[in-house]
């Protein structure tokens, strides 16, 4: 589908550019594209897109984790405050 419309973006070239080396820079920055990363696969874009939710699920997660962590924190710490601390030597 996208080799198709890629070349229908070709095609729609006037000829008078291509045979005036238009050709030649279409095909330079085509590779300048790949070669610094701006033109990638749809594979290899889906795979990155795939990685980052997997972070973004794993770093939720342990922002729930670490929500549940310190609410237990106030509960014990509240526990602790309320019973009168013990002295030393006061049996």
């Amino acid at each position: 589908m996208l080799a198709l419309a890629a070349l229908e973006m070709i095609t729609a070239i006037p000829p008078s550019i291509l045979s005036q080396g238009g050709f030649g820079a279409l095909v330079a920055v085509s590779v300048w594209l790949i070669y610094t990363g701006r033109l990638v696969p749809r594979s290899t874009l889906q795979k990155a897109e795939e990685r980052e939710q997997k972070w973004q699920q794993a770093a939720e997660e342990m922002a729930r984790q670490n929500r549940q962590l310190l609410e237990n924190n106030r509960i014990v710490n509240d526990f602790m405050k309320a019973y009168p601390q013990q002295r030393d030597g006061a049996g």
